[in-house]
């Protein structure tokens, strides 16, 4: 869980809310929204739901369902995401701090998933560099995938998204037991 707002970042620590999905609140989960794109013409296109019936532990994972369809114009789900899980970040004195993000992830079919780790600068705004991870091929096993990504001091903020891009056209996919760690 996160600490307080400038509160030090423990090193090795999972600082995800609701890393395991299961607190919700009207059916939906706490701390966890659909991250949007816009992707533009005819694509596979995903939908997000928060699902009881395929987990890797407890009783509930996020699920992004593909289907064929017109997207032009539209603002789609491409997965789950976690904005500002760190704000404010206070670590010891470093030049940079590098944090890992790991996921349980299964698919419906074989398909590509891809984690993204980006931060936010009050002097620079969004910290994409070496936010997205290349392609995970997933299958019908859960099977864990990690990613890495190293932040200047300047980073302060730093968000995470679950990616099952539209052009990756098989398959559905569920996420579950998710971790961020500040790395030593």
């Amino acid at each position: 869980m996160t600490p307080a707002t400038g509160t030090p970042l423990p090193i090795d620590s999972d600082l995800i809310f609701n890393s395991d999905v299961e607190i919700n609140l009207g059916g939906m989960p706490v701390d966890w929204e659909p991250f949007y794109i816009y992707p533009g013409a005819y694509w596979w296109v995903n939908d997000t739901s928060y699902v009881s019936d395929v987990y890797h532990s407890y009783s509930h994972s996020l699920k992004n369902e593909v289907f064929y369809g017109y997207a032009d114009n539209y603002v789609l789900p491409a997965g789950w995401g976690q904005e500002y899980f760190v704000e404010n970040v206070v670590t010891a004195p470093a030049t940079e701090n590098t944090f890992e993000a790991s996921v349980w992830v299964k698919a419906s079919q074989t398909t590509n998933v891809r984690l993204a780790l980006y931060g936010y600068s009050p002097g620079y705004g969004l910290v994409s560099k070496g936010a997205l991870s290349n392609d995970y091929t997933i299958s019908t096993s859960w099977t864990q995938i990690s990613y890495q990504n190293t932040f200047g001091p300047e980073v302060i903020d730093i968000s995470l998204a679950l990616l099952r891009l539209p052009q990756a056209s098989a398959g559905d996919v569920w996420f579950d037991d998710i971790e961020v760690k500040l790395l030593p």
